[in-house]
């Protein structure tokens, strides 16, 4: 072999180690070459693009066991007691249909487009069962047709005979005795009459009653009442140590906040000369850094810590905050969800705070409630109750729940992660796993 033959064999050597060591650095930093349009009867000829790679991260409940498909390919599900969810990389740029299965439960299906150098994410994944385990609760024959109010995981229970008004509170600790609140409410406070009520939120043996007159907290062990207010709430909320209540004036409406802890109340804001129009809804977020009230024009209003009012819907027809405090949930007379964000939400199809997401429906909800998650809403309808993502990305995951619940008296307690209803007068209940 001639000296310029083993030369030349020598620096393509070195060539060759120089790019191969090149596309491993590449490689390992995540560099793919992407092969597009190759075969079809427009383009003939194969486009060649060097791309970075982005990765596919997935999250679910209940975790373990589930069979991951992204573009009809199998991957392997990681989650396990140290991890709580599955990432899955080296995806090229671009769009791809994922699907999650479990044995027993709905499936999921979502396209995500992956971006590169970048995590696509969904962390907030529930699988809904296609069965739930239904328990009866330990309670007498139930007078009541609709829930108002449960804490102690679903151990106390307010309902309302809807047809007489009378509120009952059941005990399963007393399972023989049911108390009539409007009887005890009558005995406590004279000249007024009870037509709202629901647990004290700290006390158990407390509860906070709305009256024609005034609202005012009734101790159902020492059989004693406290007035917060003697003047007709126009509506109301127990949020946290306090209780955000309305009162109406000649010039509209005064929101007042009452301290159960020290037993003070601020006036909060003044709305506007609003002497015609009644108040259906109050409610305030768990962090109490945003109040919202509905009117019967289909107005929906948010207040926020400084008092300033703000007009988010001319349309609404119910609303709910999620639990985290980050997003608001409305339903519009046209069919429309729409979820505004209080808060950055820095995952799972990130938002800015302002931003909203409308999600169609096919038919205005009775009632919405948030799962415990922030990330799914209950939608209520006469004969069937809905399990709905708020993830816009397509295609929208909704789901009916298997469950005989209607509208009427179904309930949603977050402590227990439990469905309520009652059915041939009993309370029965469904857990989330």
């Amino acid at each position: 072999m001639s000296l310029k033959l083993r030369r030349a064999i020598f620096y393509g050597f070195v060539i060759l180690f120089i790019l191969s060591g090149f596309i491993m650095v590449m490689y390992s930093r995540g560099w793919r070459i992407n092969i597009g349009n190759c075969g079809n009867e427009i383009n003939l000829v194969c486009e060649f693009a060097f791309q970075k790679t982005g990765a596919i991260y997935l999250e679910t409940s209940p975790g373990g066991g589930t069979t991951i498909k992204i573009n009809n390919e199998l991957y392997e599900d990681k989650s396990n007691l140290l991890q709580s969810g599955t990432l899955i990389t080296e995806f090229l740029p671009k769009s791809y249909r994922v699907e999650i299965s479990k044995a027993g439960y709905f499936s999921w299906i979502k396209n995500m487009k992956v971006e590169p150098e970048l995590v696509t994410d969904a962390r907030d994944i529930a699988l809904l069962p296609k069965q739930f385990q239904k328990e009866n609760l330990p309670f007498p024959v139930i007078k009541s047709d609709k829930i108002i109010d449960a804490n102690q995981s679903s151990q106390r229970i307010i309902a309302e005979n809807s047809q007489s008004g009378i509120f009952y509170l059941y005990d399963s600790a007393t399972p023989s005795t049911t108390i009539n609140i409007n009887s005890s409410f009558k005995n406590l406070i004279s000249g007024d009459s009870l037509i709202s009520a629901s647990f004290h939120p700290f006390d158990q043996n407390k509860i906070i009653a709305g009256g024609k007159n005034g609202l005012y907290i009734i101790d159902l062990l020492r059989l004693n009442a406290e007035v917060i207010s003697k003047n007709r709430p126009a509506a109301w909320t127990a949020k946290n140590s306090g209780i955000y209540y309305l009162t109406k004036k000649s010039s509209g409406y005064s929101l007042y906040y009452s301290n159960l802890i020290v037993k003070n109340q601020d006036l909060i804001a003044s709305i506007g000369n609003s002497s015609t129009t009644a108040i259906l809804k109050l409610d305030a977020s768990n962090s109490q850094s945003s109040i919202a009230i509905l009117d019967d024009t289909n107005g929906l209003f948010l207040i926020d810590q400084s008092g300033n009012l703000k007009k988010i819907s001319g349309n609404a027809a119910d609303f709910a905050f999620s639990p985290d405090s980050r997003k608001i949930a409305y339903t519009d007379k046209n069919g429309g969800l729409d979820i505004l964000f209080l808060e950055d939400w820095p995952v799972d199809n990130p938002k800015k705070a302002g931003d909203s997401v409308q999600l169609k429906l096919n038919s205005v909800p009775g009632k919405i409630a948030w799962h415990k998650d922030s990330y799914h809403l209950f939608l209520s309808y006469p004969q069937e109750i809905k399990f709905a993502e708020i993830d816009d990305r397509s295609p929208l995951n909704i789901y009916g729940l298997p469950l005989p619940v209607y509208s009427l008296n179904f309930y949603y307690d977050a402590e227990s992660n439990s469905i309520l209803w009652i059915k041939d007068k009993n309370f029965l209940r469904a857990k989330f796993q």
